[in-house]
C-alpha cells in the first residue's frame, strides 16, 4: 500500500475524533511537502575572529591546514535549528564554510548582521 492510500485509510478511521483529524491533516501536509521548517532567523552574531594561522604538523594527505584569517557568524532560526557560517581567506580568495545552507540563507544572515551592527558614522 502506498503512503497516500495509507493516509486515506487512516484518515477515514480517525475522522470522528477531532484531535486525530488535526494530526492527520498535519501528516498529509508533511507528505505533500507543504510544511517546511521555518528558517526565519532569530539570532545572528559574530562568534569569533582570527588572524593568519598554519598547523604545525601536516595533514594525513601531506597538505597543511590553515588560512589567512577569518570570522564566523553564529545563527539560530525558529525551527531549522542553529549553526555557523565560517568565512576565511585562503590564497587570496574568500571562502565560506556554509554547513550546507543556501546562498540565499547566507545573504539573509549577513543582512541581519548588518541591521544589528553599531555604525561609527551614521
Amino acid at each position: 500500500m502506498g503512503a497516500r492510500k495509507a493516509v486515506k485509510a487512516i484518515r477515514k478511521a480517525c475522522l470522528a475524533d477531532s484531535e486525530n483529524a488535526k494530526a492527520m491533516k498535519a501528516l498529509e501536509e508533511d507528505l505533500a511537502g507543504r510544511r517546511r521548517p521555518d528558517s526565519a532567523l532569530t539570532k545572528v552574531e559574530v562568534g569569533s575572529c582570527w588572524g593568519k594561522w598554519r598547523s604545525p604538523s601536516p595533514c594525513k594527505d601531506g597538505s597543511t591546514a590553515g588560512n589567512d584569517g577569518g570570522f564566523d557568524i553564529q545563527w539560530e532560526t525558529r525551527s531549522c535549528g542553529f549553526g555557523r557560517l565560517t568565512f576565511y581567506i585562503k590564497k587570496g580568495r574568500l571562502f565560506c564554510d556554509n554547513q550546507r545552507m543556501s546562498r540565499k540563507f547566507i545573504k539573509k544572515a549577513l543582512c541581519r548582521l548588518a541591521d544589528e551592527v553599531e555604525l561609527e558614522d551614521e
